[in-house]
């Protein structure tokens, strides 16, 4: 061997030993274990994994030992291990690729992300990162989300449960002022009619008191509960609520009922109704209409209600806003129908005005049994 080729090999070894150093500072003093493994496969037999190397790290965190470990086979130093740990170290080399993989190891009780990449034709190296602090908030965080969503539904379902006790309270007040106070003053006012001719002018005043007594109590019977939704149905009371609501401030309306006769639950029809008056109180306040379509659509699976008006309408960005505003209404009625597998949905234009389509199915699975609750 000559001078030249003599000084070649010394080349050769010196940036093999330089490159075999650095290895193992880099491997000796990483933070993150690491471990170097052969891949032995025998035809028709599969793959087995043998452990070539490990740095402090790993002794560290798996909770062994370096001299108990190199040259012995995975199994034999994690007998318990769940197989997608060799896994990766398989199909990297079968492969030729990184893989990366994550999950709870249960020897070591962490949480680890493992990223596998090939060194040559039957060597692998893998680096663990220690995840477990990361993995434990991301569950409590799906925790506290699964809690938050609970509580949302729960305050939905009370949402809409004070609506039907509310309608429940406020139809007791009214029979009691029908009953009570309004029979009352039929009474009185009768009486009063049979009395005879003298000081006519005091019995008018009389009469005229007793009879405009009689129609506020018509009135607040009707604000506080509509006895036609209860004795007649929801389509009678809903064209007679546009009838008080609408013509009383100047604006007309349009009452439509679609053919066909499906029963539903009266429990319903009370928050459809309570929710119809909201919307009619929405466009005498805010939409400077002077014409609403209302319409009542009914299949055997499903129950709308349609309230378009031709008022100023306003623009799809303000409806982002459903809860944050004076704007609570449309909010409060998408909450209420949340629970009955209801939804709401709202077009409008500034100029052009608005309709409101309120739609709630009939047959929906749970609903019987979340009403009788």
């Amino acid at each position: 061997m000559n001078e030249k080729d003599r000084s070649n090999d010394k080349r050769k070894d010196s940036r093999k030993s330089r490159e075999e150093l650095l290895y193992h500072v880099l491997v000796e003093r990483a933070m993150e274990p690491f471990a170097r493994y052969k891949v032995i496969c025998s035809q028709g037999e599969g793959c087995d994994v043998e452990f070539m190397d490990i740095n402090p790290a790993y002794e560290r965190v798996m909770g062994v030992k370096k001299e108990d470990v190199v040259g012995k086979r995975f199994r034999d130093v994690w007998p318990n291990a769940e197989d997608c740990w060799m896994d990766i170290i398989v199909q990297t080399i079968k492969t030729g690729k990184s893989v990366r993989h994550e999950a709870w190891s249960k020897d070591t009780g962490r949480y680890l992300e493992a990223v596998a990449f090939p060194l040559f034709s039957d060597e692998v190296a893998v680096l663990f990162l220690d995840r477990t602090n990361w993995k434990k908030a991301e569950l409590e965080l799906k925790e506290k989300e699964r809690v938050l969503l609970e509580y949302r539904q729960n305050l939905r379902e009370l949402a809409t449960k004070l609506s039907l006790a509310e309608a429940d309270t406020r139809r007791k007040i009214a029979v009691r002022i029908h009953d009570r106070i309004g029979y009352a003053l039929i009474d009185i006012l009768n009486r009063l009619r049979t009395l005879g001719e003298g000081n006519l002018d005091e019995l008018e005043d009389i009469k005229a008191a007793v009879e405009g007594l009689l129609e506020e109590s018509r009135n607040l019977t009707f604000e506080t509960a509509s006895p036609l939704l209860y004795e007649v149905g929801l389509d009678a009371a809903i064209e007679e609520l546009a009838e008080k609501l609408l013509r009383d401030n100047g604006i007309d309306f349009s009452f439509q009922v679609s053919q066909g006769n499906y029963d539903v639950d009266e429990r319903i029809c009370i928050l459809l109704y309570e929710m119809t008056r909201e919307l009619l109180v929405n466009v005498i306040k805010h939409a400077e209409a002077s014409f609403v379509d209302i319409r009542v659509h009914r299949t055997s699976e499903k129950i709308m209600i349609i309230v378009e008006d031709n008022g100023r309408g306003f623009s799809p960005e303000s409806m982002s806003q459903w809860g944050k505003s004076k704007g609570f209404g449309l909010f409060s009625i998408k909450e209420r129908l949340l629970p009955l597998g209801g939804k709401i949905k709202v077009l409008s234009e500034p100029g052009r005005g608005t309709g409101v389509y309120i739609e709630v199915p009939l047959g929906k699975e749970g609903l019987s049994k979340w009403l009788t609750n």
